[in-house]
């Protein structure tokens, strides 16, 4: 007893083995979307999952948005996984806020017209793109577009054209800043 078998394992390799691993913690239930977009401990796909269940709630013809509060925070979020608090203590947040004191729509319209396949920093009037392909600036500007529509729709006033530049402008700076940092 306590010895090896023909595969070499003892009793005791044996019974570790065949040890279930212990269960994982479930996360934390949160009451609302603003709770879980400020706490460390909730999960991206969580949040997805409740803003999702908030639509489906959404009775046909109205729009449903996040409160305007609650949008830095959603961001963060969902594109680091960390709270906004979190970030504002970080390295990421420090090149963030200088990538974004840089960014304007109007210098990547300008780059991108003259970069053709061969997209180049065009002498500082741009923030570096870190070898973004400019296909992919200019999806990601067409993109913008679209869901600053989406972001400033029910919000008064609702034609406001300055909040309407300002999501655009927003949306692409975190968007690019992002995918700029994945590149490098």
């Amino acid at each position: 007893a306590g010895g090896a078998d023909s595969t070499g394992a003892t009793d005791s390799s044996k019974r570790q083995a065949t040890a279930l691993p212990p269960k994982p913690i479930p996360p934390p239930v949160f009451n609302s979307i603003s709770e879980a977009i400020r706490s460390p401990l909730s999960t991206t796909s969580q949040i997805f999952a409740m803003v999702e269940e908030e639509r489906e709630k959404t009775v046909s013809g109205l729009t449903w948005v996040i409160a305007k509060e609650d949008r830095p925070f959603l961001w963060c979020k969902l594109l680091s996984g960390k709270t906004l608090d979190d970030l504002k203590d970080s390295s990421l947040a420090d090149g963030f806020a200088a990538w974004d004191r840089t960014f304007t729509i109007d210098a990547l319209e300008r780059w991108l017209d003259n970069t053709g396949d061969n997209p180049r920093n065009d002498g500082g009037s741009i923030p570096d793109l870190g070898g973004l392909e400019s296909s992919l600036v200019g999806k990601v500007l067409a993109e913008g577009r679209v869901l600053a529509k989406r972001t400033v729709e029910g919000t008064p006033p609702d034609s406001d054209p300055s909040a309407l530049k300002k999501a655009e402008r927003d949306l692409c700076s975190i968007v690019l800043f992002h995918y700029r940092n994945a590149a490098v």
